[in-house]
C-alpha cells in the first residue's frame, strides 16, 4: 500500500509567516497544509547556494594569489630541474651564452635543446644544471635557418626531463612562462611572465646564400639575448615553445617570439642522427595572388581568370625541377598537403616542414578548374 503523505493541517488564525514559507495552502479555504518534501527542497536549496559562494571565493582568492592566472610555483618547479644554462666556447674564450633545456634521455646521453645561435662556431660546449651540475655538451646536430640545435651529455648529468606540451592548444590570452639565463650565469634560471600575444607569425630568415620562412609564437614575457633556446612554457610547466629573439631582426618593445615545439619535435629526430635540415624545393618563381601590381609586371593579370583573393600565382618554373611539367606559368597553388596556402609565406612555410625526397599534393587552380598535382621535392643542388 503506497504511504501517504504527512501533512499537518494548520488553520488560518494558527498559521505563521514561517510556517506559510513551508506549507501549501488548501484552495479556497484559509487552511494551510505543512509539506515535509517542501521543506526538504528548501533547506537543499539554501545548502546548494552556500557552497556556489564558497566556490565563488575559491575562485576570487586564487586571483588574488595568481595575478593574472594561476599561482606558477608548480610549473616553474616542474621545469627548472631540466632547463640548463649554455657557454659557447673559442678556446678559452667565451663566446656567447644562452639557455636550453632537456628534452629526452636515453642509457647512454640527455638531449637538450637550444638555439642554433648559441652554439654556433664553438670549440667547446659546457652546460650548467639547476643544481650546480656542469657537464661538457657534444653538438649532435641542428639547422641555422630554423634556429634549432641539439647537444647531448651524459645521461648521468641531466636529473630530470622537460615535459613537452602542445602550442597548437594555447589559447591567445592565455599564461605562460619563460625561464633562462637573460644576463649570463649570475641569473640562470630567471623567470619571467606574461601571456600568449600572438600565433602564426610569419617570419623569413635569412643567410647571404638563402633564405627561409618560419613561424613563431608571439609573447610579451620579457626576454634578453640570454634567453635564447631556454623553454616558453604554459602555467603547468610544459614546454609549448623555444624562445628564439635572433630570428627577428625588428626591434619591438615588449614582445617575444618563440619556435612551437611542434616545429621543433618534426626535426629533432633528423638532427639527433647528426645531419642537418636539406631545404626542398620545387623549382619555381613565385607572386601572391593579392599583389595586383606585381601581376601586372609579370603579365600574369592576363593569364589568370579567378574569384579567388587568395593564394600564390606561377610566375616562372625552372627545367629540369621538380615543377618542370607539373605546374604551368600562371597556376594558382591554394593548398599544400591539404593545408591552406594563403601567400609566399605559407607555402614556404609548409615546404619548411617536409625533407627532400617527400611526395606533396598541390591543389591548384588552373583555367578556372581545380586539380591535385603530387610532386616529389628535389634540392636546389639537384636543378
Amino acid at each position: 500500500m503506497e504511504e501517504k503523505k504527512k501533512v499537518k493541517s494548520i488553520t488560518a488564525g494558527e498559521v505563521t509567516e514561517k510556517e506559510k514559507k513551508t506549507s501549501v495552502k488548501v484552495k479556497d479555504t484559509d487552511d494551510y497544509v505543512y509539506d515535509e518534501r517542501y521543506e526538504f527542497r528548501r533547506k537543499l536549496r539554501n545548502i546548494a547556494i552556500f557552497l556556489f559562494g564558497i566556490i565563488i571565493v575559491i575562485g576570487l582568492l586564487s586571483l588574488v594569489k595568481g595575478g593574472s592566472g594561476s599561482d606558477l610555483s608548480a610549473g616553474i618547479k616542474r621545469i627548472n630541474g631540466a632547463s640548463v644554462y649554455i657557454e659557447n666556447y673559442n678556446g678559452s674564450e667565451l663566446v656567447t651564452n644562452g639557455s636550453g633545456f632537456v628534452y629526452k634521455k636515453s642509457k647512454s646521453n640527455a638531449y637538450i635543446l637550444t638555439s642554433y645561435r648559441v652554439i654556433s662556431g664553438s670549440d667547446f660546449i659546457r652546460v650548467t644544471f639547476s643544481n650546480d651540475t656542469k657537464a661538457d655538451a657534444k653538438y649532435v646536430g641542428g639547422d641555422q635557418y630554423s634556429d634549432i640545435a641539439v647537444l647531448s651529455v651524459p645521461t648521468a648529468k641531466a636529473k630530470k626531463v622537460a615535459k613537452i606540451g602542445s602550442a597548437k592548444k594555447m589559447s591567445l590570452g592565455s599564461t605562460v612562462f619563460t625561464i633562462g639565463s637573460p644576463a649570463g650565469e649570475n641569473y640562470r634560471g630567471t623567470v619571467t611572465r606574461g601571456i600568449l600575444s600572438g600565433k602564426d607569425r610569419f617570419v623569413k630568415t635569412s643567410t647571404e646564400s638563402d633564405s627561409r620562412t618560419i613561424k613563431l609564437l608571439q609573447t610579451d614575457a620579457r626576454v634578453d639575448y640570454g634567453n635564447d633556446g631556454g623553454p616558453l612554457c604554459n602555467s603547468k610547466g610544459a614546454v609549448i615553445g623555444m624562445i628564439s629573439s635572433n630570428v627577428v631582426k625588428d626591434d619591438i618593445n615588449g614582445t617575444s617570439f618563440a619556435i612551437s615545439i611542434e616545429d621543433i619535435m618534426r626535426k629533432v629526430k633528423s638532427f639527433e642522427k647528426g645531419n642537418t635540415t636539406q631545404k626542398p624545393y620545387i623549382g619555381i618563381t613565385m607572386v601572391n595572388l593579392s599583389d595586383t601590381s606585381s601581376l601586372d609586371y609579370y603579365g600574369l593579370s592576363k593569364k589568370i581568370n579567378t574569384k579567388l583573393s587568395k593564394g600564390v600565382v606561377v610566375e616562372s618554373v625552372v627545367s629540369g625541377s621538380a615543377a618542370s611539367g607539373k605546374l604551368m606559368v600562371g597556376d594558382i597553388i591554394t593548398k599544400i598537403n591539404d593545408n591552406s596556402v594563403d601567400n609566399m609565406a605559407y607555402l614556404r612555410y609548409e615546404l619548411s616542414n617536409q625533407s627532400v625526397g617527400d611526395k606533396v599534393t598541390l591543389t591548384v587552380e588552373r583555367n578556372g578548374k581545380i586539380r591535385n598535382i603530387t610532386i616529389k621535392l628535389g634540392s636546389k643542388s639537384n636543378n
